[in-house]
């Protein structure tokens, strides 16, 4: 692999029509034809960023914009693919993520919704399929997965239900075969099968029940 050698040109090179606040460049190379960053800082205090940032691939395709005020990253950060196709929009609020992120796939389609307060995951989390079809859906609380999440097959159809506590599977579940049959259920506790799990064949027939205890199988009955 090539290794691209970086300069990075700290001068001044421009002054904005705003007077409060000054144009910085940055390079990739010495002959300055690569523009590796492009952004403001305050006149008065040339190590505070203030205004727009963008940030530059080593061909010269945009990669990111971002925000600052008063050397803060703030409001919507914006990354891109090499295509110039939106990679990611997220919400930034005191140098940390706080809102709404979405992420993209190379298609354009969504591929995940997910919230954030001060960095960490809080509120709906939503995944997709890169054909657009809803993946998984399901909350965090204080950056734990919680409540019930729902899984879905490529085709939109129930894939599976499963309750979380504290970030682990604890509660009921069901599981189902892309026929839509029911083909799983029972309980989980701290992530592990717990009591008796039902088995079911792609027809929706019970076969097999199995009784687990202290994350290990200690029973199992085939149903006829």
């Amino acid at each position: 692999m090539k290794k691209i050698s970086l300069y990075i040109v700290l001068a001044v090179v421009f002054f904005s029509c705003h007077k409060k606040s000054t144009e910085v460049v940055l390079y990739y190379d010495a002959a300055k034809s690569h523009i590796q960053a492009d952004y403001f800082v305050r006149a008065d205090s040339p190590s505070v960023k203030e205004g727009t940032y963008k940030q530059y691939a080593a061909d010269g395709s945009l990669q990111e914009i971002r925000h600052y005020h008063n050397n803060v990253m703030t409001d919507t950060l914006t990354r891109l693919y090499p295509s110039g196709k939106t990679s990611e929009i997220s919400i930034y609020k005191n140098n940390m993520l706080n809102g709404p992120r979405q992420l993209y796939f190379d298609n354009g389609k969504l591929m995940i919704e997910e919230n954030y307060i001060n960095n960490i995951y809080e509120g709906p989390y939503i995944t997709y399929f890169d054909n657009g079809v809803l993946k998984q859906k399901g909350q965090y609380t204080d950056n734990k997965m919680s409540g019930v999440w729902v899984s879905y097959y490529a085709d939109g159809k129930l894939k599976e239900k499963v309750t979380f506590a504290d970030n682990d599977e604890n509660g009921p579940y069901t599981e189902y075969w892309e026929n839509g049959n029911l083909s799983e259920s029972g309980v989980y506790k701290d992530g592990t099968e717990d009591g008796v799990i039902n088995y079911y064949d792609e027809s929706g027939k019970l076969i097999r029940q199995t009784t687990f205890q202290d994350q290990h199988p200690v029973k199992s009955i085939a149903i006829k």
